[in-house]
């Protein structure tokens, strides 16, 4: 057992690591692109975000290459800005798809950030060069269903968020749609060849989609840990190789879930920035951490929830990330965290309730279970911190 001499030096050597990386700038790592898609009554608009980097063939695609940030953005020369649109309008056009019953619906691409003297870009809250473009298309006179595909060559989602006025009350829907993927959007145009102008204006669109609301977020927050986070179900199987009872479960989860909000919060809020290269280099060491302590502790002690506290901090910050590359108005900000939240935390209970109903079956053998399954993964976590740092 360490000395409490050289606990006191591991735990302020923890703190100092997390307010470094706190200090440290935000480098973003594109995943999703996300759009608004308003029908409107013979045509559609879209509003794209996307990282502008994201937009360029040298930046996209190469994991070894930093992405770069909002300042970068704004310091480009107008022909560097040209280019970028132009580059933007090829990945738009060659990515996403439009189709009225599987026939193309051609659109036209715009800049609105270029629209005013100074360019005015979306301010991100994390501080990401977020571009916006609009994608505007006429409905075909056929009418039928409105679907949309994407076609994205390095595994970005698209998230598409529906928005509609239902009579005074504004209708939002969130969908997803995977790299080579098509859906129908629950968007029925009415066929309007042969009618009066003035039929053909006055016919909307009839939306089939269900509200999205507070679930949209719900929805974003367990996908993040089923099946996208890896990493966080591996951290989450280690606490429970602890102890296989409720009560030390409780106490972990718990205050993992009380530090996770707080960084998930604040790095949302901008009082905090960081580097995400790094963030995911210490949730992986984390796991290391509590693979090895999993071998040689066998009580649950302040040191172990200290532990889970800090690094809760860090797999904050890290959720911080996903949920800040989706367009967030600063007055719907708790709205979306606490959706995030749930979801995280369904997440981790799914986790954990397979974790309990495999354990029922090799009970007696819970302490070999305990050892091989936390040499495991240190093992997993040692290759992600090689892995992360040298990519």
């Amino acid at each position: 057992m360490p000395s409490r001499v050289s606990n006191n030096l591991f735990y302020s050597y923890i703190g100092g690591l997390l307010l470094s990386l706190l200090s440290i700038t935000y480098a973003h790592t594109i995943d999703q692109v996300y759009m608004e898609l308003s029908p409107e009554k013979k045509e559609f608009k879209a509003l794209v975000f996307i990282d502008a980097g994201y937009c360029l063939p040298e930046y996209r695609g190469d994991e070894n290459q930093d992405a770069p940030d909002r300042d970068w953005l704004l310091g480009l020369s107008e022909r560097a800005h040209v280019r970028l649109r132009q580059e933007a309008e090829k990945y738009m056009q060659s990515s996403i798809k439009f189709m009225q019953d599987e026939v193309t619906v051609p659109y036209q691409v715009s800049f609105p950030d270029y629209a005013s003297t100074p360019y005015d870009f979306y301010e991100s809250l994390v501080q990401s060069p977020i571009l916006r473009v609009e994608l505007r298309g006429k409905y075909l006179s056929s009418g039928g269903s409105l679907q949309a595909s994407w076609n994205d060559l390095y595994e970005a989602n698209l998230l598409v968020e529906l928005i509609w006025q239902d009579g005074e009350e504004r209708q939002e829907n969130l969908l997803t749609i995977e790299p080579g993927s098509a859906i129908d959007l629950g968007v029925q145009i009415s066929p309007f060849e042969g009618q009066s102008s003035e039929q053909a204006e006055n016919d909307e669109p009839v939306i089939t989609a269900q509200k999205g609301g507070w679930w949209r977020f719900v929805k974003i927050g367990f996908d993040h840990i089923i099946p996208l986070g890896v990493d966080h179900i591996v951290f989450v199987i280690g606490l429970f190789l602890f102890s296989p009872t409720w009560r030390p479960l409780l106490h972990q989860t718990i205050t993992f879930t009380v530090a996770h909000s707080i960084t998930l919060a604040l790095a949302l809020l901008g009082i905090v920035t960081f580097h995400t290269k790094w963030v995911e280099v210490i949730i992986a060491l984390s796991i290391v951490y509590v693979a090895v302590e999993n071998l040689w502790t066998k009580e649950m002690g302040k040191r172990r929830l200290i532990l889970v506290f800090l690094f809760g901090l860090l797999h904050g910050l890290g959720f911080g990330s996903v949920l800040g590359e989706y367009p967030l108005p600063k007055d719907k900000l708790m709205f979306g965290i606490t959706g995030f939240n749930v979801g995280v935390e369904l997440g981790q209970v799914v986790v954990l309730v397979i974790c309990f109903l495999t354990i029922g079956w090799f009970k007696k053998s819970f302490k070999w279970i305990r050892i091989v399954g936390s040499l495991i993964i240190g093992s997993v976590g040692l290759y992600w911190v090689i892995q992360r740092i040298m990519g």
